[in-house]
């Protein structure tokens, strides 16, 4: 199973093909931390894959955090 997360909708590009909106809007950590707990038995076997816009663009010392 693979559960996708998009944390940021910021992009550096503005490619025609992409369904991003790039509004500089980024989920906050809260929410993405909640989402793991709430979800962890479900997450356990799963493939995250963190994306949106850009991910690498999201605040990098919270981007860790979700990583961790």
């Amino acid at each position: 199973m693979n559960v996708y997360i998009k944390i940021t909708s910021r992009c550096n590009l503005a490619c025609k093909h992409c369904f991003s909106d790039n509004t500089n809007l980024d989920i906050d950590l809260i929410h993405i931390q909640n989402f793991i707990q709430n979800n962890r038995n479900y997450l356990e076997n799963a493939t995250v894959i963190l994306h949106g816009g850009e991910p690498l663009l999201y605040d990098r010392k919270k981007l860790k955090k979700i990583i961790d």
